[in-house]
């Protein structure tokens, strides 16, 4: 990797999260502060991983663009996804058996979580 015309001696890392569009603290002129904490906990997950201190100096190196998805336009499951779905799934209040239902057990079965019924 260079960085200004010379070869760095450390990685340089870019992450890029992609979030569903309204998505809430992160999106928006009032979500700065959601935005910041999601960076710092990049940073500091990225450095820690590489066994880096977190300084300045070692966080120059982790650049995270985030990305807006247009609500409607995830998908998972083998289905369109949408903000109200991620809300309903992770809320864990829908009814037995419902779509959200299967899909959480879905994602626990394939995380080997749970056992194949």
């Amino acid at each position: 990797m260079f960085v200004g015309g010379h070869p760095h001696t450390k990685p340089i890392y870019r992450v890029t999260v992609t979030v569903p569009e309204g998505a809430p603290g992160l999106l928006g002129p009032l979500a700065g502060g959601g935005r910041k904490r999601l960076v710092e906990r990049i940073t500091t997950a990225v450095l820690e991983a590489e066994g880096s201190e977190n300084t300045m100096v070692e966080a120059h190196r982790v650049w995270v663009h985030l990305k807006q998805i247009t609500n409607g336009h995830w998908a998972g499951f083998g289905e369109v996804f949408t903000l109200a779905d991620a809300a309903a799934y992770g809320l864990s209040t829908d009814e037995p058996n419902s779509r959200t239902d299967r899909m959480r057990q879905a994602a626990m079965e394939s995380v080997g979580a749970v056992k194949a019924g």
